[in-house]
């Protein structure tokens, strides 16, 4: 299926790492000032969505004079411009992937929530991804084990989602997990490490959020 694509109004990074992900044809939404970068990438969202406060007055313009299907919400709501998206994507969509961009590193307590909601759109059926040149953020349960490549030297952390979460096992880690419960209040699933090249993570029940950190960026807190 089609993915989706939403550009927020969070940290931005350099144009050059939007373009190999815009070769793919996907769906795009713009929440709120995600439409000055899209704007910048000469790129019309499908959808803006948002209480366009963040918007800027020549971008506000481009889009009022396009075909750009518009949501405006009043700035006072009891919803967030990600949720008030959520619900539109359960909406209008069957489970997809969605790709999330500049959905982080302004505000710490928007970027918790937009996580809770992510974790939403999971439970929902969705493959929700939040991408940077810095880290890639997903979720993954029984259904969904991770068989991925990578760079020896980047750090995978494990979060359970609930209370705790049954590794399966794990291959190409530094530290191998083999029928173990990580606990919600626990590091033990914190900054393991790549020793080769592909790696593999099997969940046996529960489910986590996972934290996939390029070594390029790493630093020992």
């Amino acid at each position: 299926m089609t993915p989706i694509y939403i550009f927020g109004s969070g940290q931005r990074d350099p144009i050059d790492f939007y373009l190999s992900f815009l070769q793919q044809k996907a769906f795009i939404i713009s929440i709120d000032g995600g439409a000055n970068l899209l704007k910048e990438l000469d790129l019309l969202p499908n959808l803006a969505l948002g209480d366009f406060d963040s918007i800027e007055k020549d971008v506000y313009e481009w889009l009022e004079s396009s075909p750009v299907e518009k949501l405006q919400y009043p700035r006072e709501k009891d919803f967030s411009d990600f949720e008030l998206t959520c619900q539109q994507i359960k909406k209008r969509f069957s489970p997809t992937q969605i790709d999330l961009f500049c959905m982080q590193g302004k505000r710490s307590d928007h970027f918790l929530f937009n996580l809770a909601m992510a974790e939403g759109l999971f439970d929902c059926g969705y493959q929700v991804i939040f991408h940077s040149p810095k880290e890639d953020i997903f979720f993954i349960d029984s259904s969904h084990p991770v068989k991925g490549t990578g760079n020896i030297g980047d750090i995978v952390s494990l979060v359970p989602c609930k209370n705790s979460v049954l590794i399966h096992q794990t291959t190409g880690l530094k530290y191998s997990l083999w029928e173990e419960t990580l606990l919600r209040y626990s590091t033990r699933g914190l900054s393991n490490e790549l020793i080769e090249d592909e790696f593999e993570i099997d969940i046996a029940e529960g489910q986590a959020m996972m934290i996939y950190t390029r070594r390029n960026y790493c630093i020992d807190l």
